[in-house]
């Protein structure tokens, strides 16, 4: 009797892992919205005329569905049309290829944005973070 009642327990227990990780299958489709790598270069442009480094880092997404991203040493932002702003950092240009003039972005370790359209990027070698504020006005937080 006591062999059944101890069988029972570790049959469901079976069953139910079996279950629980059970595989699940998905299919994903992968595109390019905006950009390709090139040179590592840094350029600004329309869908796939924009340049993007190797060395792309963390990103937040808006309330408008704007990504923004950290590229090298870059603040940017790819729009709902795949089009790619650099906000801040060295060494970014036009479609031209003449150079933005950027202030230095203060932080580029991570990103995130508030409900105000605010971004915030950390600097862990100063242990900051830093606001910046819709209109381009950066202070530290």
């Amino acid at each position: 009797m006591k062999k059944k009642i101890l069988l029972l327990p570790l049959f469901l227990m079976l069953l139910s892992l079996a279950f629980i990780h059970k595989p699940l299958s998905e299919t994903w489709k992968v595109s390019t919205m905006a950009g390709k790598e090139m040179d590592s270069k840094i350029i600004d442009g329309q869908g796939e005329k924009a340049h993007f480094t190797w060395s792309t880092g963390n990103c937040t997404i808006d309330a408008n569905d704007n990504l923004y991203m950290i590229d090298k040493n870059c603040l940017r932002k790819v729009d709902a049309d795949a089009k790619v702003t650099s906000l801040y950092g060295e060494g970014a240009m036009d479609e031209n290829n003449n150079d933005l003039k950027l202030p230095p972005l203060p932080g580029k370790s991570g990103i995130c944005i508030d409900k105000d359209n605010n971004l915030y990027v950390s600097n862990e070698t100063e242990h900051a973070i830093y606001k910046i504020s819709p209109d381009g006005k950066s202070e530290i937080f």
